[in-house]
């Protein structure tokens, strides 16, 4: 391998790196040394909002119900895409393939897997588990007007 392929490898080591830190972050805030109000603050968390408190009224209670329902359509995708399409690329390549591909050949074979991956989601995102979410939302409507 040249020169330029380590350097496009590394770039696209740093940029799945950051990405799987910001993923183990979003995960697993707070973590050691955090609390929820930092993990608001510093991360894209999307089950955040939904987090029930014992000083909640019913109508707090309800709001986070249907935070937690949204919370599939709010988590990032890309992100998840990105690690899995770089992985089963790495794993074709090492294990179908049998050898080590030029950073071209596995940019591209990453990108396609990405592009599915995300295509993937979002179609059961908005098809799918949407109609889940309508549901809630309709049924806590329901009971914010019950006497």
């Amino acid at each position: 391998m040249e020169c330029g392929d380590w350097i496009m490898f590394a770039l696209l080591a740093l940029l799945v790196g950051r990405a799987a830190q910001s993923e183990a972050r979003d995960v697993n805030c707070p973590g050691p040394g955090e609390t929820r109000e930092t993990c608001a603050r510093g991360a894209d968390i999307a089950f955040q909002a939904s987090i029930p408190d014992a000083s909640d009224t019913a109508d707090a209670l309800l709001d986070k119900i249907v935070n937690a329902s949204r919370g599939v359509e709010r988590a990032i995708v890309w992100r998840k895409a990105l690690l899995a399409a770089v992985a089963v690329s790495a794993l074709i390549f090492a294990v179908v393939v049998k050898r080590m591909p030029t950073w071209q050949e596995f940019y591209v074979a990453s990108l396609l897997g990405f592009v599915v991956n995300v295509q993937i989601v979002n179609f059961y995102k908005h098809h799918v588990y949407r109609k889940g979410i309508q549901n809630i939302e309709q049924a806590t409507m329901m009971l914010r007007t019950q006497p």
